[in-house]
């Protein structure tokens, strides 16, 4: 925070010289060398649109203003908007300026956004500052000599304000909207009275998807002594209101150097009633909180004292006491009442390990439904030690009594009883004898609908048992719309979760007998092209980083996106952020899936799949119309009837609605099908014009087999043969998500079937043959090779005539070659019992040679475990009786043999690679002897 000030103080300063040089200074191109100068000095580019300079608007003083103003980041945040204004501007002394002095009086800040991001990786947007910058460059080509600047400024505004803070890893998010501040004073003297006046409509704030305040209101005026020259503010005559809540603030607020801040405050609640405190809680201030009823006494102080800096913050004490509170709304029947809270907090900015939390009271009772609890945490850092404990009955029907829910139902029962104690390094180094942690959860029959729970949600039981090793999860059966979830098992490491946010643990069985995923995800529908067509959108699922669960998975149906799949069976892992599936059966698409692989968040913005897949019989339509994929790589799926199995491989990213990022996709597979009928295709319709063959825009194609490659955002189909019709077919070639096309399809045709062109050609070849005394006679098939190029909407066909002469010559020459290789094979045979004896004597010694090598390396590798085992139990005969040296010594013995094991599989693996290049030197020998 403090570099995003530092970074913010450049910037303005940056503008507040330009804005004082350009009217005065009238070179040629000034404006144009302002903003290469100021976009020089910083990482990001600083822009406005014009400067105007009136004397009417700042009567009796000069104003002078940027108007749209902007700074966007470059690089990672390239087009983010770090800051921007509607208009930044100076009031100056109008004499000061005719004297060759010009004194600003005033600064103005009109319609300003910011919006300041922190990343995962820890990079944000405000680093736009150069290392080692400290001062504002000065401005080249700028003549200032003769212009002495005095800065007398008594006012600093800012005006309908809009800011956003965002971190990304801490996951805080604090929104501020309709912000107003006024600051006035004499800021050219030593010593001033500031008067600063704050205001904001809307103030958000949450922690890790919480919401703490949303959109509240907040006032703040204070009159602050400043010692301009010590850099000292005191604070004096304040007040903060947040909505109903009314602090004090006094004490000394220094800054010594560019590093450090000195803090000596004190706050405390200015108003004493319940209800002002109350406020604090979103869901009450937004439901009619002026018509709510309350009494009861508040006390609420605290102070921060101690210095600001890198590496430390001031010690904070707060404390907070609500005796006797009570609040009711006029038109429900029930009330909150006997209200104690009784906290006290101890934050120690220098050593972390010093702060301490003391809940010593919280009970309240909510329609007769008491609750009560208390909880103390000492050393947080190093060993956190706690103790406490919650206990309490609420019927869930009862709370619509006491709050205002609208159009909401509530029903059910929540039993707590929980109590523990302990440090959380007994938790940690297995020591459980050493940790309380008793208790139960029971959520029996609840049932929430209505209001913005976008389905309703009946727990019908929840129940869990509290132990320091785990935690037993007995039932959980949720039934949430149309999807049904049922879990139980064991849960570890469960407080070290909740306490520290580290990895809870779990053995678990998961059964569903519907899960309807675009339900529970929050679909939405997004009109398309096709107006009778809708698409549904989904956002990515993060997968939680500190999650470690291995679910055994049962699910009946489970729908997803336009899939719907039945009997999912298998393993799920949830870790390190990635959702695992191991040996995932299910069926869809009229066939079968097997599903290994994992779905990677780590990274939420590039999440990513790497998928292994074996489908059985998949129904080729039902894919095209459930996979956008399919319907991108494979377009000509729409025309397809069948059905086909598909082993594939491939990693993708995935884009922000959980589809595959096409040109990202790397992967192979096969395909195969018995037959797969093609209707109305057009392209197929136009080869059969082409090689004057009919009906080819409704074929069937048979026995097809390929292996295919997915990269560079094509798909690359290896050579296949397949029939179609009475007709021999292979295709080879590749297509693009571009849905270019690049392929070659070789028909092999009988004569019959084919028109007269190709019989025309052929029977010229025959009479050119006949011709030089070469008896040649065309074959009953006809070789045709059709080239396709363009795209599925347009393919551009052509015809290779090359295919078919060349297959006119190869039967002459195969004529030829039959005959010559007729006398040869006379020759050959009568040498081939002369080296027939010799073969057999070469690969003899060899395999004997081999055998050998083996038997060798195996009596080794035997003898090796041999002595292991002895050694083993010679050690557990040494370790005695004593329990823990013999469970010491067989495990040594153990890892003596699994290392002679290791050893003799080594030596088995090196006799057989020895005795295999052996047989295949004697198998090279025999080779070139047969030749």
């Amino acid at each position: 925070m403090k570099k995003f000030l530092k970074v913010s103080f450049i910037i303005l300063a940056f503008l507040f010289v330009v804005i004082l040089t350009i009217p005065f200074f009238f070179k040629a191109d000034i404006m144009k060398l302002a903003k290469e100068e100021v976009n020089k000095n910083v990482k990001a580019k600083v822009d406005w649109n014009d400067v105007s300079v009136s004397l009417f608007k700042g009567f009796p003083d000069l104003k002078v203003s940027l108007k749209e103003v902007s700074v966007i980041g470059l690089d990672v945040f390239e087009g983010d908007t770090l800051m921007a204004f509607d208009e930044f501007s100076v009031k100056l002394d109008l004499i000061s300026v005719f004297s060759g002095k010009m004194n600003v009086k005033s600064i103005i800040l009109d319609k300003p956004v910011v919006r300041a991001l922190a990343l995962k990786d820890g990079s944000v947007n405000w680093d736009i500052t150069y290392p080692g910058d400290e001062e504002v460059p000065e401005i080249e080509d700028a003549d200032t000599s003769s212009m002495d600047m005095q800065i007398s400024l008594k006012e600093f505004l800012i005006r309908n304000a809009s800011i956003l803070y965002y971190d990304e890893e801490l996951g805080v998010e604090a929104r501020i909207d309709k912000l107003n501040l006024s600051l006035t004073g004499n800021f050219s003297e030593d010593y001033t009275d500031l008067d600063l006046n704050t205001s904001t409509d809307e103030l958000t704030l949450s922690y890790d998807n919480v919401k703490y305040l949303n959109k509240a209101h907040l006032n703040f005026k204070a009159l602050l002594g400043a010692d301009m020259v010590n850099n000292s503010y005191t604070i004096n005559n304040n007040e903060l209101i947040i909505n109903g809540l009314v602090l004090g603030l006094e004490g000394v607020f220094a800054m010594p150097n560019d590093t450090d801040y000195d803090v000596d405050v004190r706050f405390f609640s200015k108003e004493t009633s319940f209800k002002t405190l109350l406020s604090m809680i979103p869901a009450m201030y937004m439901s009619d909180f002026e018509g709510l009823k309350a009494s009861g006494s508040l006390i609420l102080e605290g102070t921060a004292k101690g210095q600001l800096t890198e590496t430390a913050l001031p010690k904070v004490n707060i404390s907070l006491k609500v005796k006797d509170g009570h609040f009711s709304y006029p038109d429900l029947p029930k009330s909150a009442d006997n209200i104690q809270i009784d906290l006290t907090a101890f934050y120690d900015g220098v050593y972390d390990d010093n702060s301490r939390l003391d809940l010593n009271q919280f009970h309240i009772e909510m329609a007769g439904n008491p609750v009560d609890a208390n909880f103390h945490v000492i050393t947080p850092m190093s060993d956190m030690q706690m103790n406490g404990f919650i206990k309490g009955k609420i019927d869930m029907a009862s709370l619509a009594d006491v709050f205002p829910v609208e159009d909401m139902s509530l029903t059910g029962l929540v039993e707590m009883n929980i109590d523990i104690m302990g440090r959380m390094s007994d938790i940690e180094n297995e020591n459980y004898e050493a940790f309380k942690a008793d208790g139960i959860l029971q959520v029996s029959d609840v049932l929430v609908s209505g209001g913005e729970v976008p389905v309703p949600v009946h727990v019908e039981k929840i129940r869990m048992l509290f132990s320091p090793r785990y935690v037993n999860l007995e039932n959980f059966d949720v039934q949430m719309g149309e999807s049904d979830i049922h879990m139980n098992g064991r849960l570890e490491n469960f407080i070290p979760y909740v306490f520290k946010d580290e990895t809870i643990k779990g053995q678990l069985n998961l059964s569903s007998a519907m899960l309807n995923l675009n339900e529970l995800m929050g679909e939405s529908t997004e009109e398309v092209v096709d107006e009778t067509e809708d698409s549904t959108v989904l956002s990515v699922v993060e997968v939680p980083a500190n999650i470690d669960f291995v679910m055994q998975s049962n699910l009946q149906k489970v729908i997803y996106d336009k899939l719907e799949i039945d009997n999912i069976l298998g393993t799920l892992i949830v870790r390190n952020g990635i959702l695992r599936m191991d040996k995932l059966g299910m069926e869809l698409l009229k066939g079968s899936m097997m599903m290994n692989g994992e779905y990677n968040t780590q990274d939420i913005n590039t999440p990513m799949v790497d998928m292994d897949l074996s489908m059985k019989n998949i129904d080729i339509q039902s894919s095209f119309y459930a996979f956008n994929t399919v319907e991108k790589l494979a377009p000509v799926a729409e025309s397809c009837r069948g059905q086909v199995s598909v082993d594939f491989k491939f990693t993708s990213f995935l884009d922000s609605t959980m589809n595959p990022d096409l040109n990202t996709i790397v992967g192979s597979g096969r395909l195969q099908t018995d037959e797969v009928k093609i209707e109305n295709n057009e392209t197929l319709d136009k080869i059969g014009k082409l090689i004057k063959k009919e009906n080819l825009k409704d074929s069937k194609f048979k026995d097809v087999d390929f292996n295919f490659e997915i990269r560079n955002g094509r798909v690359y189909i290896k050579p296949f043969d397949t029939k179609i019709g009475s007709s021999n077919l292979n295709v080879s070639g590749d297509q693009g998500i571009d849905q270019t096309l690049h392929y070659a399809l070789k028909f092999k045709i009988p004569r019959s079937e084919f028109g007269s062109s190709a019989n025309d050609l052929l029977e010229n070849l025959s009479a050119q043959a006949n011709a030089k005394g070469i008896e040649f006679k065309p074959g009953d098939y006809v070789n045709l090779q059709v080239n396709i190029l363009g795209s599925f909407t347009d393919p551009k066909l052509s015809l290779s005539s090359k295919e078919n002469t060349d297959a006119a010559k190869t039967q002459v020459k195969e004529a030829v070659k039959e005959k010559v290789t007729q006398e040869v094979e006379k020759v050959k045979e009568e040498l081939k019992e002369d080296y027939n004896a010799e073969i057999e004597k070469i690969m003899e010694d060899a395999e004997k040679q081999a055998e050998q090598i083996k038997q060798t390396a195996l009596d080794a590798g035997e003898s090796l475990v041999g002595e292991a085992e002895l050694r083993k139990k010679q050690l557990v005969k040494e370790a005695g009786s004593n329990p823990m040296k013999k469970l010491a010594a067989e495990k040594t013995g153990d890892e003596l043999v699994k290392s002679a094991n290791k050893q003799a599989a080594n030596l088995k693996a090196e006799a057989e690679a020895k005795a295999e290049a052996i047989m295949q030197t004697a198998r090279k020998k025999a080779d070139e002897l047969k030749k």
